[in-house]
């Protein structure tokens, strides 16, 4: 197999060899790999013009010949990763581009979007992925040194004001006013189900709820509770 005539012949008249469809993403790839052939930069990094998962997919040789590489800035770079993942046709092949991407990118898809069919097998895969800790219970001496390590710790926000936009508090208030799902309720209902008190907890919540009382906050019933003395506790 002639591998250097493969790799000459990916153009805008044979996009196909590299698992490529024609449209204006192949274009744009093709114009900045071209500029950049015309023009290399000083520095960068080597791009496979057919990617090597194409090779691994076909069962071939990876071309690493100079006919298959292109010298790009890491701008560039990134740019025909990305439009690599807009111009293919072959989920698999796309799933792969993006997985390139992310490697360019160190990880940042901004941007992209992914295919319904990648999104309904990314949220089965994350429905059903077991937790690593399932079933792990802490040492009583772990739990202890977490709980002494925790102790003193001042909250970030505490005594800040001002740090939040107007833009983040509406986002905010919108979030926790927004009514609680039937589907939640059920699940919160089934996981209390036969769950009992003991009677020291009972304790506590009685006397926290003695002496509390209703006011109205712009329209609304809100539950006062009395501060506890020294002599009440």
């Amino acid at each position: 197999m002639q591998m250097n005539k493969v790799c000459v012949n990916i153009d805008q008249s044979n996009p196909e060899q590299g698992g490529f469809t024609y449209n204006q993403h192949f274009v744009a790839m093709m114009n900045v790999i071209n500029a950049a052939r015309l023009n290399p930069p000083d520095k960068g990094h080597n791009h496979h013009i057919i990617p090597k998962c194409w090779f691994k997919k076909n069962n071939l040789p990876v071309d690493n010949s100079d006919d298959n590489l292109v010298l790009l800035t890491y701008e560039d770079h990134c740019k025909v990763h990305k439009l690599m993942t807009l111009c293919t046709n072959d989920e698999d092949l796309r799933r792969r581009y993006i997985f390139a991407y992310t490697r360019v990118t160190n990880g940042s898809v901004l941007g992209l979007k992914h295919s319904d069919e990648s999104r309904a097998k990314m949220s089965y895969s994350a429905r059903h992925r077991k937790s690593q800790r399932r079933g792990y219970h802490l040492s009583e001496e772990a739990r202890k040194h977490i709980s002494e390590s925790q102790k003193g710790r001042v909250a970030w926000n505490k005594g800040k004001h001002g740090i939040y936009s107007e833009e983040t508090l509406a986002r905010i208030r919108t979030a926790n006013s927004r009514p609680m799902l039937d589907e939640c309720k059920l699940k919160i209902s089934k996981a209390l189900t036969g769950r009992k008190l003991s009677d020291n907890t009972k304790s506590k919540i009685s006397a926290v709820m003695m002496g509390c009382h209703y006011i109205k906050v712009n329209g609304k019933r809100v539950r006062v509770y009395k501060e506890m003395s020294h002599e009440d506790e």
